[in-house]
């Protein structure tokens, strides 16, 4: 024998809907709040060096794509004494 699932009343109803539009509401003010501080980040405008100033070593096409980029990222930990 099968078991009947309950209807939902409307005040229940009503209350699973609101909740839902409040973390809609919510996921749409983080990511607002997200878009904001990315914009508000600092952009460099000099170009960063294809090689490392202190080993040589070619620096990644990721890492260069920040902007101002001088060192790798062994000599730049090295640089402000992480290791």
């Amino acid at each position: 024998m099968c078991q009947q699932i309950p209807a939902l009343s409307v005040a229940a109803m009503w209350r699973v809907n609101k909740m839902a539009d409040d973390i809609d509401r919510a996921g749409e003010r983080i990511d607002a709040e997200m878009t904001a501080r990315l914009r508000a980040l600092p952009t460099f405008n000099i170009p960063s060096l294809l090689n490392c100033q202190d080993c040589g070593e070619e620096i990644p096409s990721k890492r260069r794509a920040i902007g101002a980029v001088t060192r790798c990222v062994d000599c730049q930990n090295n640089f402000e004494g992480r290791r």
